[in-house]
Parts: C-alpha cells; sequence; structure tokens
C-alpha cells in the first residue's frame, strides 16, 4: 500500500525545531514490511496553509494517510484533516500519537479521522495497512479506536512493545533532515543536532505527567543505542545527540554500557540527557561525561516543598540543590525546567522558586504553566471531581504550556499570570547583570574563565552583535561576554545612545524595543534611558503577551497599530530578524521613526 505519512503544524509555534521521531518509527517499520511510503512535513518545510493544499492536490492519493500528534495540538490537526478530506475525499485517515491514545473517544467523535492507533503504534500500523488491503474484520486488531455511524468501537487493549531492539531505526530520509540538523536542540550553538529515543515511559509517577507510550518503563540496549549514533554521525555528520528519553538514566548499567561503547569506537559526539535528581551520581556522571555528555536537564519543577510534595515529585529542594552540586563537580552543567501555577501555588512559593534559580546559578528562560494535559492522573481527577464541565472548550484551548489554559492553583489568573512575569523578570535582570565570564590576572597577564567550570575562554573579538548569550566550549554553561571585548558590538551600542540622546534632546523620548528575548534585556541593562519614556516591549511570541520585562510590559506584535500613535520611536533589537522586523513595520509606523541596531 502507498502509504502518506503527515507531520503537522505545532499549535502556536511554526518553527517546527523537533524531529517528527515518533512518525519516522512508524515509517520505518511500514518500509520494513514492504509498503511505500512518503511524508509531508509542514514544519519542517515551514509551508502554510495553501502550500499544504496545493502540494496535496498535486498528488494521486494514497492507500491511506497517517497524522500523529500531541493532545496540545487538535485545532492543528483538524486543519490538516479538512486538507487531506479536501483533497483525497476516499482516503482513510488514520490518527496516532498522544493525541489519539489520551483521549480516543473525544478524538474520535470531534475531529472524525477514519481510525485511530491507541499506545504505541508501530506493530498496530502494520497490522492495519494490510487488513485494509486484504478486507479484514479490523475488530481482531488491538489497539484500533474508530466510529461506527454514532457508535464508538474500540478494540482490545494493545500490550507495549517490550522488546524496543525489535523495531528499526526511523526513517529519517522520509523527512527534511536538514532542515532540523542546524536547528538548537539544547542551546549549543551551531551544532548538527538530531534527537533519539533510548527508551519509553518512565518508572515515576508525577501527578502532571502523562504516559502515552504506557506506564512500564522499557529500554534499549546499548549496542542499539550506540549503532543509531553511529549511523546518525556516518550519515548526516551529526556532532550532538539529544536524548528525549523521559529518563535517560533509569538504568544506571546501561548507561555505563553506552557510554563504554562510545569510547570503544571512538565517537566523537556531544549528547544532552534528562535524569532525576534521587539518581545523581558522581560516578555515573563522570565516566557520562568522558564519553560526551555535557548537559543534564531535570525537572526540578519549584523551589518550594510544599509544591514539590503536592505534585508527588519524590523529591525536595535539598535533594535538587545536591544534584546540581553534583552535576557539576562532574563536569556537566545542569539544566531544569520549572512550572507554576501548581497545586497550592501561592505569590512566596513563585518567588522561592525564581530564587532557587539564582541561588543555584541557573539559567531559565521561560515558565511552564503546570497543565492538566489528559490521561496525566491530576487530569483524570479534575474530571473526577467535575472541574472541566465544557470538555471541549478545554482540550481546544491546550497549547505550548506557556500560555494559561487551565489553573490548578487557588490564585487568581491575574495574579498568577503577574507572579510568573515578576519571576520573569528578576531572572532576566539577574542574568544580564551577573551571568559574565571571570577575569583572572596573574603572572602572565589577563584572561576569562568560565564561571562555572574554570575553562579559559577566549572572546571572538570581531563579533558585531551586541547581545547574545554563549556557552562554554566544555561545561555548555551560558554567559554574557562584557560588552568591553567586543569592539564592534561596542560601536552599535554607542550609535544606538547617541540617537537616543538626539531623540531626548528634541523632545521625542516615547520609545518601544521590538522583540522581547535577550537583545532587548541587555539594552534596557546597558543603555541610559533615564529620561526616555520607554512605553514597553513588542514581540511576536504569543506567549510572551501579558509578562514584563524588566519591569516593562510586553505586548503583541497585533496590538502595534492601536498604540503607535504617541510613539516615537522603536528599536529593532532583533539580530536575525531584524530586516523582516523592518520590513513589517514600516506601513504601520508612519509617524515614528525605526531604529535597526542592525542594517540590513
Amino acid at each position: 500500500m502507498h502509504v502518506y505519512l503527515i507531520n503537522p503544524r505545532y499549535q502556536g509555534n511554526d518553527a517546527g525545531y523537533t524531529f517528527p521521531v515518533g512518525l519516522a518509527y512508524v515509517g520505518a517499520v511500514l518500509l520494513e514490511a514492504g509498503h511505500t511510503v512518503e511524508a509531508l512535513d509542514i514544519p519542517g518545510h515551514r509551508l502554510t496553509d495553501a502550500q499544504v493544499e496545493e502540494t496535496l492536490a498535486g498528488l494521486e492519493a494514497p492507500g491511506l494517510v497517517g497524522i500523529s500528534s500531541l493532545i496540545s495540538n487538535v485545532p492543528s490537526v483538524q486543519k490538516v484533516i479538512s486538507q487531506v478530506r479536501l483533497a483525497w475525499p476516499g482516503t482513510p485517515i488514520v490518527l496516532g500519537g498522544g493525541m489519539a491514545t489520551s483521549m480516543p473517544e473525544f478524538i474520535a467523535r470531534e475531529l472524525q479521522p477514519d481510525i485511530l492507533v491507541l499506545g504505541e503504534g508501530e506493530r498496530t500500523v502494520v497490522r492495519l495497512v494490510e487488513a485494509l488491503e486484504n478486507g479484514a474484520d479490523l475488530r481482531a486488531i488491538p489497539g484500533l479506536a474508530y466510529l461506527e455511524g454514532d457508535r464508538y468501537v474500540a478494540t482490545e487493549k494493545p500490550g507495549e512493545i517490550m522488546e524496543l531492539d525489535s523495531l528499526p531505526f526511523p526513517a529519517w530520509d522520509l523527512f527534511p533532515v536538514e532542515n532540523y540538523v542546524y536547528r538548537t536542540l539544547t542551546d549549543w550553538g551551531r551544532v548538527r543536532a538530531m534527537p533519539m529515543a533510548t527508551s519509553r515511559s518512565c518508572p515515576c509517577k508525577c501527578v502532571h505527567c502523562a504516559h502515552t507510550s504506557g506506564w512500564v518503563p522499557r529500554f534499549r540496549s546499548a549496542e542499539s543505542v550506540v549503532d543509531e549514533i553511529e549511523e546518525l554521525v556516518q550519515r548526516y555528520q551529526v556532532e550532538a545527540i539529544n536524548f528525549y528519553d523521559e529518563l535517560f538514566t533509569a538504568n544506571r548499567q546501561r548507561v555505563f554500557d553506552i557510554c563504554t561503547l562510545i569510547q570503544e569506537r571512538g565517537l566523537k559526539v556531544q549528547w544532552y540527557c534528562t535524569s532525576r535528581v534521587n539518581l545523581a551520581d558522581l560516578e555515573m556522571y563522570q565516566t557520562m561525561r568522558a564519553a560526551g555528555c555535557r548537559l543534564i536537564t531535570y525537572g526540578f519543577e519549584s523551589g518550594s516543598n510544599t509544591i514539590l510534595k503536592n505534585l508527588r515529585k519524590g523529591a525536595t529542594v535539598e535533594q535538587n540543590e545536591r544534584a546540581i552540586r553534583i552535576t557539576r563537580e562532574a563536569g556537566l552543567e545542569a539544566q531544569g525546567t520549572f512550572m507554576l501555577g501548581n497545586p497550592g501555588e501561592t505569590d512566596a512559593s513563585i518567588d522561592a522558586t525564581a530564587q532557587f534559580i539564582i541561588d543555584n546559578n541557573l539559567t531559565v528562560f521561560d515558565f511552564n504553566f503546570t497543565t492538566p494535559y489528559p490521561d496525566a492522573p491530576v487530569f483524570l481527577d479534575l474530571l473526577d471531581k467535575g472541574r472541566i464541565p465544557d470538555l471541549k472548550k478545554f482540550v481546544f484551548s491546550l497549547a505550548e504550556a506557556t500560555t494559561l489554559t487551565f489553573n490548578l492553583s487557588e490564585m487568581p489568573d491575574d495574579r498568577l499570570i503577574a507572579g510568573r512575569a515578576r519571576a520573569l523578570d528578576k531572572l532576566y535582570s539577574h542574568y544580564a547583570k551577573n551571568l559574565h565570564p571571570k577575569e583572572v590576572t596573574d603572572d602572565q597577564g589577563s584572561y576569562w574563565e568560565c564561571f562555572t567550570c574554570g575553562t579559559v575562554l577566549e572572546p571572538e573579538s570581531k563579533r558585531d552583535t551586541l547581545l547574545t548569550w554563549h556557552r562554554c566550549g566544555e561545561c555548555k554553561r551560558l554567559y554574557f561576554w562584557p560588552l568591553r571585548c567586543f569592539p564592534r558590538a561596542q560601536a552599535n551600542l554607542d550609535r544606538l545612545q547617541a540617537r537616543l540622546d538626539a531623540l531626548k534632546a528634541e523632545g521625542h523620548n516615547r520609545i518601544l524595543f521590538y522583540a522581547g528575548g535577550t537583545h532587548t534585556i541587555r539594552l534596557l541593562v546597558d543603555l541610559d534611558i533615564r529620561g526616555l519614556g520607554v512605553v514597553g516591549v513588542a514581540d511576536s511570541n504569543p506567549a510572551k503577551k501579558g509578562t514584563q520585562l524588566l519591569g516593562y510590559p510586553v505586548v503583541h506584535r497585533d496590538d502595534l497599530p492601536a498604540m503607535l500613535a504617541g510613539i516615537d520611536a522603536i528599536v529593532i533589537s532583533s539580530y536575525q530578524f531584524s530586516e523582516a522586523i523592518y520590513q513589517d513595520l514600516q506601513p504601520l509606523a508612519e509617524d515614528c521613526e525605526l531604529i535597526r541596531i542592525y542594517p540590513s
């Protein structure tokens, strides 16, 4: 059969930063079974809706269309299904992934795919395609759901795939690999990076986690993992691997085996993985460091023991701090995720979380809101208590966790959002003022050291960008160079300062900054803006709307036309997208000056 796989755009994010590993596994098993497989990667190719429709209309209808996505992406998948129906009205549409598994009957009724594949789909989808080819009864295949008229039908529950080594490697070539390998997965800079999955599920029972791959942890062998690393290096010249397992270090001996094989085969690849604070182990981490690991991410979630207890994390603030110390002692960078809006959240616990990040010298650029995604224990509890009266409204509103879709705390929504803005403001101010390499002077002269691992750092003196992050080549710690290390960057700042001073002297002092990222953070810290009426910061990311940047309100780009009256100048602080932003703003900003730090 000719199968056409579609990777839909992620709701609220057109960039497509993560390679669709799950869909690539489905493509691989279908190819292995002798079927013809093609794929349309909407975010990978950055296709517009019009381009998707044009592409589908220009192709011969396949025997089946397979779509996979997360439950937080319902509107986007609904759009893709309608586009497929328009182009190929007689083609069966099969929907899988976390979206299908977490709420099968709801999704079957609301999105109307022909068939849903539940759980891990690799084995199920092969049997499904064979059954459709032969006209066999679908009821005999575990792991399917569909509607018969208005009646919802679900076949026997599928079991987990226990032998993960039996699966072929993902069919990478079905997707635009080159569009992914340069996209930064871990903020390491311009390295060729790809993600890998080496295990499924997690042994922990945190209330906010939904395990759509089942509740039984399973692991690929060390040989299988390192074979895949080697193939990625050879085929795509990959330099960095993102192990995005839920808990990479859950099997200690396997970690040692993987590290041994990486070194025995002479693979020079850096890698990033997840761990858990109670598994922090100096011997294991030193072995990982020697085999190329550079960064470990933990789900710290909060700086409050009360909140951690409410989340059933099985960890304390003290354990979190110990894990950070062990990680850094091993020469690795510690990175963490944090959530706000937890059960029991207060202003004090939000402030404690921000202070924990500062006290432990972490870099966190955003906070997620704790979101009760379907199938997680917290979601099931809310449903049981009737706290989600309009299920459709709830599901269709789900998005990236930086958007508040459901408040699990007792704080009012506006107070919780304000608390998040306050915490981010505190962090950004701290970063801009304090994250600098350490300047050392001795008998040999002056030089710079990484303030985490002590590696000697060399500034790139020709750089003209003012305010970008840098990473230590060894421990991958983020930092800012002082501007005096970059004469060209300092010159750009001086030119901007002179222009703002001239506007102020002319009485034109109402200024708006565009782009709510680190460039603007550093501008607000390094510029002399006394006497200027900084109105705020504009950004194209809807998740930043309503937050603050160093005390200044952040507005969405779409809100600009209503507020441009009375603004004298807009400073475009973005480096990479300076020209695009300038062209976008030009028709709107007829009565104010557009100032680009980096002219095209």
